[in-house]
């Protein structure tokens, strides 16, 4: 599946949907998509056990390893569900205003996002670039053995929390687009990577400042 903006086109396999519906089988093999140097991909990795992060081509896959995060910057991973992209310019800019959660950041994406002239109708992907204040995280770590289900999709994410933390971040914005690869009850999808790269996955909230850059896929 696509959704097609200019010099850009997001695509995606599987959705989040099937998961909570128990169909926990991969639809992706990160491999096939190795060596494009401007991916950008997110998703759960298989069976639930860790987190996809793509970041300009470079991957960062998580896994819980005896209750710490293990990051593993290679391709050999499936995703029962994938969001990626291949922007080839981005036009980068303050995000301008601190964003004391994923609330405000919403708000300050879709504004930036309306002023470049994005069809913000249309799912559209961006970044995000410097040092959180504060970060909530998770990592899947599914290992009950059961059918799932959304109460097991909770109970599976283990929890972390950083602060002062460098990153890098990929979202995606598609509201139209819940279960299928953004959260039932969210705007968009975002995980990290750590710029020393010992942390990623998915962000549950996150704070910044007005200095952090936020990028937006050129227009023009």
């Amino acid at each position: 599946m696509t959704g097609t903006g200019p010099g850009w086109e997001v695509r995606w396999a599987g959705a989040q949907r099937n998961l909570m519906a128990g169909d926990i089988r991969s639809t992706v093999d990160l491999n096939t998509l190795a060596r494009r140097p401007s991916l950008c991909a997110l998703g759960p990795r298989e069976h639930l056990q860790g987190e996809i992060t793509v970041i300009r081509g470079r991957p960062a896959v998580s896994r819980v390893v005896e209750g710490r995060i293990v990051v593993d910057a290679g391709f050999d991973h499936r995703a029962p569900f994938l969001a990626w992209v291949e922007v080839g310019r981005w036009r980068e800019r303050p995000l301008a205003a601190p964003a004391a959660n994923l609330g405000e950041l919403d708000a300050l994406v879709i504004d930036a996002a309306r002023r470049e002239g994005i069809d913000t109708a249309r799912p559209f992907p961006f970044l995000l670039g410097g040092r959180a204040e504060r970060v909530n995280l998770h990592v899947l770590d599914k290992r009950d053995g059961r059918t799932h289900t959304r109460e097991l999709h909770e109970a599976a994410k283990v929890k972390f929390a950083f602060a002062g933390l460098d990153v890098e971040v990929i979202g995606f914005y598609a509201p139209a687009h819940r279960g299928v690869f953004i959260p039932h009850d969210a705007n968009m999808h975002l995980h990290l990577a750590s710029a020393d790269g010992t942390v990623a996955g998915h962000v549950d909230d996150i704070e910044l400042p007005p200095d952090a850059i936020l990028s937006l896929p050129a227009v023009d």
